[in-house]
């Protein structure tokens, strides 16, 4: 359930910013960057919301983040309805949102990891997976559909309305107390040449990170 939420509310999202921005810019290039300035969080300090997981309850730093999306949302939504919203809002709240899915991503992974049994982690993945796609292909034919009929503010307000479900749905979970490392900094950075070096004497995955960038 919290995948579907939190899944459904990203693919709202990709279709209102799309639609907005191309109707106050007319920019094709304008309104791919707009909806891909999202990815840039993760892109330069994605290895640093790892960490914060590894030091922090998942579930804790995942409510936190559903709360800030979900607030920030309503934000934009109230811009949105009563026209005041340009396209450096536009851009300001992609951006910020991006910065919750630094977080959330590896929470996700290291609560799954966490709660399930061993002998069935591939099939509780595949079951993220699923959700992940049946919300790809029902969201944006939801948010198209609201935004035909009322325009793209209260498509926002749906959106926030499934990230504070996916709260909910978070705070549901029962959590098993794991001991985790106090964050420092100089810990922090032998963690993270620990990682590149890990990643480097594998070829699969970096092979695999370099078709993602």
């Amino acid at each position: 359930a919290n995948t579907v939420f939190s899944s459904g509310g990203f693919w709202l999202q990709q279709i209102v910013i799309g639609w907005l921005t191309y109707e106050l810019t007319q920019s094709a290039f304008l309104t791919t960057l707009a909806m891909g300035l999202d990815l840039l969080p993760i892109l330069f300090i994605g290895p640093l919301g790892g960490l914060l997981v590894d030091s922090w309850a998942p579930r804790k730093l995942m409510a936190v983040v559903y709360a800030y999306q979900g607030s920030l949302t309503v934000a934009f939504g109230m811009l949105v309805i009563t026209e005041r919203a340009g396209a450096l809002h536009i851009f300001g709240y992609v951006l910020l949102m991006g910065l919750g899915w630094v977080i959330l991503d590896p929470s996700r992974i290291s609560l799954i990891s966490n709660t399930v049994p061993k002998e069935s982690l591939m099939n509780a993945f595949a079951l993220m997976a699923l959700g992940i796609s049946v919300a790809r292909l029902v969201g944006p034919a939801i948010g198209g559909a609201i935004i035909a009929l009322t325009g793209p503010g209260p498509v926002l307000f749906v959106e926030a309305g499934l990230q504070f479900a996916a709260l909910f749905s978070t705070l549901a979970i029962k959590m098993p107390t794991v001991d985790r490392p106090p964050l420092r900094l100089r810990a922090t950075l032998d963690r993270l040449l620990e990682g590149a070096l890990y990643i480097r004497s594998q070829p699969i995955i970096w092979s695999l990170i370099l078709l993602s960038v």
